[in-house]
């Protein structure tokens, strides 16, 4: 059976998102967390500070479910939520002191793509990040596109 490029990329897109589900699988297992919470504390533990707007637009959330997650984490001693004193309207999250004192975590956010890409060299790299960089781009045009054309709301 042959594919056109356009399956191909689909089916790789898929296969990958697949594999990386089954990576967080693992983490999440290992800290008694659901697939979608192991990716909310990996953002977290990568960007220190991020607030719940910023989380959710970046996990394609909604606030609320967002703000629900993070409560039961933060009563699991995962995370903390900071006000900070010059900006009281916000919340920054971070990773609790106790979890960052876990070597694990940290070997596990270092090892994540590096563990992957631990093969690739220079050139296959930058030629990987055009290609994603442009199908990124792509994406989102067709998505405002879709959404400005008559029968979608924005």
């Amino acid at each position: 059976m042959s594919y056109s490029q356009k399956e191909q990329i689909w089916i790789l897109l898929r296969d990958i998102q697949r594999k990386k589900r089954g990576y967080f699988s693992l983490f999440s297992k290992r800290f008694g967390l659901s697939v979608q919470d192991g990716y909310l504390v990996r953002e977290i533990a990568s960007q220190p500070g991020i607030t719940l707007s910023e989380l959710s637009e970046l996990l394609g959330l909604s606030k609320s479910t967002v703000s629900s997650m993070v409560a039961r984490l933060e009563e699991k001693g995962i995370l903390t939520r900071e006000i900070p004193r010059n900006n009281r309207r916000i919340v920054q999250l971070r990773i609790s002191p106790e979890l960052k004192q876990n070597p694990e975590i940290s070997l596990l956010r270092n090892q994540m793509m590096e563990g992957f890409l631990k093969e690739l060299g220079p050139e296959d790299a930058a030629v990987i990040i055009k290609g994603l960089e442009k199908l990124n781009e792509l994406i989102g045009n067709s998505a405002d596109h879709e959404e400005s054309e008559p029968g979608h709301s924005k």
